[in-house]
């Protein structure tokens, strides 16, 4: 017994061009459901496989009158009972037993007893399943290779290639180069883009010109100068910090606080109108007592924030913390708007976490876009080995980097924004040589 696969969209199909090459003396072994291999039948529907029996003796040159009359009367599966033989159909619907006569036959020209005819049964099904397991393997190494040859295939176009709106940008192989750079630090594909193009655009025209210079010429341009705090003497500076949940606010605070008053040697007052949380107020007074800092609480900012700001009239830096919200809390919108119509910070802090994903940051930034002005601060900085955050907030945002912060310890992890390091780091090039002194002088 030989063995056969076919395919068809339905079993009518399958059985119609079984009994036209086979005849009806074929038996089919298995049938199942499969989905075919390849993009282009990606959301194809499942077509009908058929595993099929028979013996190339017994397959007709022509079709016999009762399989003309019923094409399908000789076809049933090895799992359920064959159809019962009727004068009508007589020897064109046979049983498993009397295919392996017939195969006996066969082989050895004349009827054998029962049991070489039994014998013979079992070799021939031995040999067909045998074939199939053969088969079936060889059809799963090849489907094994079809499908490395199609991730291949998409790790190529992603690497190399990039297509939108219809345009394929293809880039040299310096550019690229920097290119998945920007993108193994999680820079937006959107900007790495325009990044890459500008840059060809300027090897394109320039003379010697270096893809890498290019590249950090371009991003020192989305990161702008740093915009920390600047204190001018015999003034008094209002400093606001706004943000979401989690981000470290607070903790933010205590740093800033505690380096201008203990490295900068300032006049320092806290001001908290975040009253929702009691382990911001505990947190903070805490701090205030161990630095000797004047900490005022606000719980409604329309009748308490002026006085309290009168209190600190002799400090040179105050800060004030808020409370964190979801997007879109009408409520909070209007906090925010009373305490900056009475406090008129001259310096508003945006706090965001580094390890916050790019949609949310995009919303944060939404949420607070009626805000006039203000820089960011950037945390949780060692939580991450990506610095493409600090690009892409630049780019998005459109606003200044003022600070980061690299841990939990009070003053010492927080430092200013050094734009020439984000660009070594970005680009896997060598730090500068900017010295910790230099980092921590805030």
């Amino acid at each position: 017994m030989l063995v056969k696969r076919y395919q068809g969209k339905d079993m009518k199909e399958v059985l119609d061009t079984v009994s036209r090459e086979l005849g009806p003396d074929a038996v089919i072994l298995t049938n199942q459901r499969v989905k075919r291999k390849g993009l282009r039948f990606l959301f194809a529907k499942p077509i009908i496989e058929a595993t099929v029996g028979y013996d190339p003796q017994q397959t007709p040159t022509a079709r016999r009158v009762s399989a003309a009359k019923n094409p399908y009367s000789g076809l049933y599966s090895l799992n359920s009972d064959p159809p019962a033989q009727t004068q009508e159909n007589g020897l064109a619907s046979m049983s498993a037993a009397a295919i392996g006569q017939n195969s006996a036959i066969a082989r050895y020209g004349t009827p054998q007893s029962p049991a070489l005819t039994q014998t013979a049964l079992r070799q021939s099904e031995e040999r067909a399943k045998k074939a199939l397991d053969n088969s079936t393997e060889h059809m799963s190494q090849l489907d094994r290779r079809i499908d490395a040859i199609e991730q291949m295939l998409a790790d190529f176009i992603g690497k190399f290639r990039y297509v939108k709106k219809d345009v394929t940008y293809d880039y040299t192989e310096d550019v690229n180069r920097c290119f998945m750079q920007l993108l193994d630090q999680q820079v937006e594909q959107e900007l790495a883009h325009a990044i890459a193009q500008n840059a060809e655009g300027i090897l394109m025209h320039t003379t010697g010109a270096k893809a890498a210079e290019a590249f950090e010429h371009l991003i020192l341009e989305k990161l702008g100068s740093p915009n920390p705090i600047v204190h001018k003497k015999f003034t008094q500076k209002v400093i606001l910090l706004l943000g979401p949940t989690g981000v470290g606010k607070t903790t933010s605070i205590v740093k800033l606080a505690a380096s201008f008053a203990v490295q900068q040697k300032k006049k320092v007052g806290i001001i908290n109108t975040d009253t929702y949380r009691i382990a911001a107020q505990e947190q903070l007074e805490t701090y205030a007592d161990i630095l000797g800092i004047p900490l005022g609480r606000v719980y409604r900012p329309e009748e308490e924030l002026a006085a309290e700001l009168e209190k600190m009239a002799d400090r040179e830096l105050i800060f004030i913390d808020t409370a964190g919200k979801k997007p879109g809390d009408e409520k909070h919108k209007d906090d925010v708007q009373q305490i900056l119509q009475i406090a008129r910070p001259e310096d508003i802090l945006m706090c965001v976490s580094a390890t916050t994903a790019f949609n949310s940051l995009r919303e944060i930034f939404d949420t607070y876009s009626y805000i006039p002005d203000y820089s960011v601060l950037v945390t949780k900085i060692d939580e991450t080995k990506s610095r493409g955050v600090l690009l892409n907030i630049c780019w998005y945002a459109r606003k200044r980097l003022a600070y980061i912060t690299n841990g939990q310890n009070v003053p010492d992890d927080i430092l200013g924004v050094v734009p020439a390091d984000i660009v070594g780091e970005l680009l896997n090039k060598s730090k500068g040589g900017e010295t910790d002194e230099q980092a921590s002088n805030l």
